[in-house]
């Protein structure tokens, strides 16, 4: 009986497909974070290899031949998903790429133990597999707009949440920096903000209205760009994000005073309500110049959605 055969039936495989469902559909809520937005992948990158190799060697594909083209396939099309993001919007339409999620490809590794364990009839796991792979392509986030078709809405009470794609600290206590954040209201005037550094996100900021976000009311949110002389001063540059508009909900807004506050909002948000929106952003550039002190930073915790 080959192992590669029947490797749906490993505990490897069974727990790694309970880890997705799980996560998709409980933890994802209960305890949104950097965290749970990489569980469902590392379950993932057990699951389709997994699954792939064992159909392969069903239509009489070679071991050696169905394994190694399963790892290929499967980290290709997920390199792809995080590199490009309208490769996975065509599948999901409320899919954000995020080049942190390659940090989960060392779980194929967890694939290639199923290929060596002791061999299990593994045909009847073979739609389990298959349904859990489904089940986690179309779960859409929580409270995602996909692909903000319409406007997206947003508690008045809660921390708005940014996500940029950057690989080092943001400087959001910076003048300059803070001045490429702009949030207006429906008559289009710039209304005061405080930021700080989101928890719940790598490379995230959590950033509130300082008088507080009015109920049914109506915003745009523009960010960056940064660039030019400006960016010299942050050691930070980043394209300019297209404006979001978004609504409300009826509610009292929360005013904040310091990024702490902020940052206490934001362990309520929406897990790339907006983030979305900026799917379509070219990617950011680093800033080759030479920097002046950009002031205090902190690293920021995902999309984170984001995206």
């Amino acid at each position: 009986m080959s192992a590669v055969r029947e490797a749906p039936a490993h505990p490897l495989a069974l727990g790694a497909a309970a880890l997705v469902l799980v996560n998709d559909f409980v933890l994802r809520d209960l305890v949104p974070g950097w965290v749970t937005g990489k569980l469902s992948d590392v379950g993932w990158l057990v699951v389709a290899p997994v699954l792939l190799a064992s159909l392969l060697v069903r239509a009489r594909v070679p071991e050696r031949v169905a394994t190694r083209m399963s790892l290929f396939v499967v980290t290709g099309l997920y390199a792809a998903l995080q590199l490009w993001s309208p490769l996975g919007q065509y599948f999901r339409p409320g899919h954000v790429a995020d080049l942190g999620d390659l940090l989960a490809l060392p779980a194929l590794g967890l694939a290639v133990l199923c290929w060596r364990g002791r061999a299990r009839r593994g045909s009847w796991a073979i739609p389990v597999l298959g349904a859990t792979m489904l089940a986690d392509e179309y779960e859409s986030p929580p409270n995602a707009t996909a692909p903000c078709a319409a406007e997206p809405t947003w508690a008045p009470d809660e921390a708005l949440r940014l996500s940029l794609d950057v690989w080092w600290t943001i400087p959001y206590t910076n003048e300059a920096f803070l001045r490429g954040l702009r949030l207006l209201d429906e008559a289009g005037n710039d209304v005061p903000l405080v930021v700080g550094p989101d928890p719940e996100g790598l490379y995230a900021l959590a950033v509130c209205a300082r008088d507080g976000l009015r109920g049914d009311a109506e915003y745009t949110w523009h960010v960056g760009p940064w660039a030019g002389d400006e960016s010299n001063q942050l050691d930070f540059e980043h394209p300019g994000l297209p404006a979001v508009r978004f609504t409300t909900e009826p509610g009292e807004g929360v005013p904040v005073t310091t990024a702490t506050e902020c940052v206490a909002l934001a362990t309520q948000g929406r897990a790339e309500q907006i983030s979305t929106c900026w799917r379509e952003a070219p990617d950011n550039t680093a800033d080759s110049g030479d920097t002046a002190d950009s002031g205090d930073t902190a690293d920021s915790a995902d999309s984170g959605d984001s995206e």
